[in-house]
């Protein structure tokens, strides 16, 4: 996300704040905490299984 920001500010483009949803960050979060899954929700069946504490 930082790097797409940074490329549209040296282009002298707007920079929506609409690019970062704080709503999918927590979301995926939440998921890796209550799963153990740290990874892609679609490709849960592939993802690295941990332990959340």
């Amino acid at each position: 996300i930082s790097s797409y920001g940074q490329k549209a500010i040296n282009r002298g483009r707007d920079f929506g704040q609409w690019v970062v949803r704080p709503d999918i960050i927590t979301q995926g979060l939440r998921y890796s905490l209550a799963t153990g899954n740290w990874g892609d929700q679609k490709k849960a069946h592939q993802a690295r299984a941990g332990v959340s504490q």
